[in-house]
């Protein structure tokens, strides 16, 4: 799930809570806010709705650690909702170690402020990330030993690994898990997952391939996040 923009603390908290019960005690992993490029317009950063290029602006866990306040409500909303229910937090669009450290200072700092205020959250909530840049790909082994997961967003590593628009439908053939450079990238993401004890996810429309499914499974992968109406053909 993808949450945050403009929505009140304790509104947050409930819709989060609301999902995981749904899934009756099932893991739920919360990605942190990611607007901007094709994910929507931008609300608080005027400028990237004039970028020439805002997939490559304000996006994802960039975003957030620029409004910080933001991003705390959502983690602080998280963590309230975490309370007897396996929840999870994801940040996207990362390629630095700096951002993920950065992050989960801020997330440390929502659990103190909580923890003062008598709230309780799950103790042992996880922190993992998206990868889906190519500097997320050369920096896997550093950042598979400051997360708890990996989840590879394989839209978007497609589309920077092969400098291909995935929104052009002129690019389609570029923007493909099955280019030899990407399953290189999954490959590399999968082998520091490996090496660090840390599990891997692969999101997008490659996890609902079934082509693509023996090469996953082959590389390590472990769980997929499927689109609804292919999840009884993955199983099969």
């Amino acid at each position: 799930m993808n949450g945050g923009l403009n929505y009140p603390e304790n509104e947050q908290e409930e819709i989060y809570a609301r999902i995981a019960d749904s899934f009756a005690g099932r893991e739920t992993v919360i990605r942190t806010m990611d607007v901007g490029g094709d994910k929507g317009p931008d609300q608080l950063f005027e400028s990237e709705r004039l970028a020439d290029n805002p997939a490559l602006g304000l996006r994802g866990i960039r975003r957030s650690l620029l409004d910080p306040d933001g991003f705390m409500i959502q983690i602080r909303a998280i963590l309230k909702a975490s309370k007897g229910r396996n929840i999870d937090i994801m940040v996207p669009m990362v390629t630095s170690l700096s951002e993920v450290i950065e992050a989960r200072h801020l997330i440390e700092g929502c659990r103190y402020e909580l923890g003062k205020r008598g709230i309780s959250y799950r103790d042992d909530i996880k922190l993992g990330c998206m990868m889906e840049t190519p500097a997320s790909v050369m920096c896997a082994r550093e950042l598979a030993r400051e997360v708890d997961f990996f989840s590879i967003g394989t839209n978007d590593l497609s589309q920077y690994i092969m400098c291909a628009d995935r929104g052009n439908p002129a690019m389609a053939r570029y923007v493909s898990m099955y280019q030899p450079s990407v399953i290189r990238a999954v490959k590399q993401i999968c082998d520091a997952a490996l090496n660090a004890g840390i599990p891997v996810t692969v999101c997008g429309e490659a996890a609902s391939d079934p082509c693509m499914l023996p090469v996953f499974l082959g590389l390590g992968v472990k769980n997929l996040s499927v689109s609804p109406y292919k999840v009884l053909d993955i199983k099969k």
